[in-house]
């Protein structure tokens, strides 16, 4: 055998083991948690909008928590405003929030005193506040109950309160 100069020969004593083979086990495993990583990023896109919680209040200034603590539902007719508060997630510019503020009239029928519909301006959480129309610059004195729903669905979350007159 004839080498010329320009030619080299790597000898190596590199062997090569038996060739891999996966265990059925491994295979089974690698699926499964294939699975759970593919649910897991679904349910991360998948956020569903929402109206997490609602309060009532004549202070728009308060946090939720703020809020949380004070849950007084008992306002005064010539109160400064009465205000709807709601906790909102994931919601886009294509939903629908409806609330109607209504009051209890003879006996337990509501009537219907004002009612609002609109679409948020932007995606997003946070909080949204709705005020109620006063009527010649004060409130009528009664029992009411306030109703907020998202995409006009049947799932309405609702507060009681009362306006006692001075």
């Amino acid at each position: 055998m004839e080498i010329n100069k320009n030619t080299f020969i790597i000898k190596s004593n590199c062997h090569l083991s038996k060739p891999l083979y996966m265990k059925i086990r491994d295979i089974i495993i690698i699926i499964i948690l294939t699975i759970i990583l593919a649910i897991a990023s679904i349910n991360t896109l998948e956020r569903k909008p929402e109206i997490e919680s609602i309060y009532l209040s004549s202070d728009i200034d308060l946090d939720f928590d703020q809020l949380k603590l004070k849950n007084d539902h008992n306002f005064n007719s010539t109160e400064s405003n009465i205000y709807l508060i709601m906790k909102v997630n994931n919601l886009t510019i294509d939903d629908n929030i409806i609330v109607k503020w209504k009051k209890t009239e003879d006996g337990n029928a509501q009537k219907v005193v004002q009612e609002d519909a609109f679409n948020p301006v932007q995606d997003g959480s946070g909080k949204i506040v709705i005020l109620m129309v006063k009527k010649n610059n004060r409130y009528t004195a009664g029992k009411y109950c306030v109703e907020a729903g998202l995409n006009k669905s049947n799932n309405m979350i609702s507060e009681q309160f009362s306006i006692e007159s001075d």
